[in-house]
C-alpha cells in the first residue's frame, strides 16, 4: 500500500508539467493546439486506463502492475516525444 501510494504521488506532477512545458517543447504557435490534445488525451486515458489495469491485472496477477504502469509510462513519452518530432519537422 505503500509504494503505490508513492507512485502515486511520484506520478501526479506528470500532468501539469507536461502542460507547463508545452510552449517551451512545441512553441508558442503550436501550444494551443498541444494543450487542447494533451488535456483530450489525459481525459480518454483517465476513463480507459484504470479499465485496462484492472483487467490486465485480473488476467495476469496483481504483481504485473508495475509493468503495467511502466508500459503506460513509456507509451505517454513515446507520443509526447513523437508529436515533437511531427511539430519540429
Amino acid at each position: 500500500v505503500a509504494g503505490l501510494l508513492l507512485l502515486g504521488l511520484g506520478c501526479g506532477p506528470y500532468y501539469p508539467t507536461m502542460i507547463s512545458e508545452t510552449p517551451k517543447r512545441f512553441g508558442k504557435d503550436y501550444s494551443s493546439i498541444m494543450v487542447g490534445l494533451q488535456m483530450g488525451g489525459a481525459y480518454i486515458g483517465s476513463m480507459l486506463i484504470p479499465s485496462i489495469t484492472g483487467w490486465l491485472c485480473t488476467v495476469l496477477t496483481l504483481n504485473a502492475l508495475p509493468w503495467i504502469l511502466m508500459a503506460f509510462g513509456a507509451g505517454a513519452l513515446a507520443f509526447s516525444e513523437k508529436m515533437g518530432q511531427f511539430v519540429n519537422d
